[in-house]
């Protein structure tokens, strides 16, 4: 049915045919998104890696669930990933498993429509900063204004080389 939707890697959809295909896709069943908040990132990475804080989160999300459950795989090592997660017998995880499984990719599409909508409520509340990856020079340009990047700042994860760049810059500025 996924396939029949037209369901592939969010990435190879346009934002509009994301918006298009996640009501249909929440329509076929059962789904859960857990989002980790910057603070609580920012709380964490101090002392996990930003690998082990997903593999935390999904293993909430897995729970005891029966049937297979499909993981594309955040990093290149399934024996660090598994060790964060707790091997069972149930889990595919794969690198690129959004390019794959349906599944994973109807999880992908579903993330990042929910990411897509909270960055349009940032820009609401801040104008237009870009997409807010950290490879986006919009978003880079408009995060170097002081008064923008410390009303952004609560929305932001500060353990990303571009924002411990900018504070870095921040306080040689001074």
């Amino acid at each position: 049915m996924l396939r029949e939707l037209g369901v592939k890697d969010s990435k190879d959809l346009t934002p509009e045919r994301r918006e298009e295909l996640a009501p249909e896709i929440e329509k076929l069943g059962e789904h859960e998104i857990e989002e980790v908040a910057p603070s609580d990132l920012n709380r964490l990475m101090p002392v996990h890696s930003l690998n082990k804080i997903e593999a935390m989160a999904m293993a909430r999300l897995i729970g005891e669930k029966k049937g297979t459950v499909y993981i594309d795989l955040p990093s290149r090592s399934k024996e660090s990933f598994f060790r964060d997660l707790g091997k069972r017998e149930n889990i595919v995880a794969e690198h690129k498993a959004d390019s794959r499984y349906p599944a994973v990719s109807a999880a992908s599409i579903l993330a990042k429509v929910r990411r897509d909508s909270r960055i349009r409520e940032l820009h609401e509340n801040f104008g237009d900063f870009g997409s807010g990856y950290p490879s986006d020079r919009k978003t880079i340009s408009f995060l170097r204004k002081p008064e923008n990047l410390r009303a952004l700042r609560p929305h932001l994860r500060e353990r990303w080389s571009t924002m411990e760049g900018l504070l870095q810059s921040r306080l040689t500025s001074y």
